[in-house]
C-alpha cells in the first residue's frame, strides 16, 4: 500500500507545480529571494523567475512569464507532456513502448536551456551596463559568509 502511494508522489508534485497558479498568486509569494545563487552573488541565476512564471502561466499571463524567465513556457509545456505521459503509463492507457518522436524531449529541453541561457546573458548585459564590474566585485568582497560580524 505504501509503495503504491509513493509511486504516485512524482505525479502529485507535477500536478502541484503545474496547477499552483490556479490557487496562488505572485503577490502571495514572499518578496525576498530564496535563491542561494542570488543571495551569494547578488544577481539572478538561470532559474530565477521560474516560480513566479509558473504561477502566471495558468492565468494566461504568458508575456509576463516570458519577461521573468524566457524558458518558463517551454519548460511548463514539457512538464505537461511528461505529466500526461506518466498518467497514461500509470493507468496502463499506453504501452511502455509508446514514445514521442525520437529526440522530442532532448529537443524541447535544449530549446528551453537555450532560451533560459540567452535570457540570463541578456539580464547580465543589462545589469553590467548599469553597474561597473569593479563596483559589483567590491560588493561581493564585503558579503558576510553566514557568520555575524565576519567580513571576508
Amino acid at each position: 500500500m505504501l509503495s503504491r502511494l509513493v509511486s504516485y508522489t512524482p505525479l502529485f508534485f507535477l500536478v502541484l507545480i503545474l496547477g499552483g497558479g490556479f490557487f496562488v498568486t505572485v503577490d502571495q509569494l514572499p518578496h525576498h529571494s530564496l535563491c542561494v545563487y542570488k543571495s551569494i552573488f547578488k544577481m539572478d541565476c538561470l532559474g530565477c523567475g521560474l516560480t513566479r512564471a509558473f504561477l502566471l502561466i495558468p492565468r494566461g499571463e504568458i508575456l509576463q512569464a516570458v519577461r521573468l524567465n524566457a524558458g518558463a513556457p517551454i519548460l511548463y509545456i514539457l512538464f505537461i507532456f511528461y505529466l500526461v505521459r506518466s498518467i497514461k503509463l500509470k493507468f496502463n492507457l499506453i504501452s511502455k513502448n509508446h514514445e514521442y518522436p525520437k529526440g522530442f524531449y532532448a529537443f524541447v529541453a535544449g530549446l528551453c536551456m537555450v532560451l533560459m541561457t540567452g535570457h540570463w546573458f541578456y539580464k547580465m548585459y543589462v545589469y553590467f551596463s548599469t553597474h561597473p564590474l569593479s563596483e559589483y566585485l567590491a560588493g561581493l568582497i564585503r558579503i558576510p559568509f553566514f557568520v555575524e560580524g565576519l567580513d571576508v
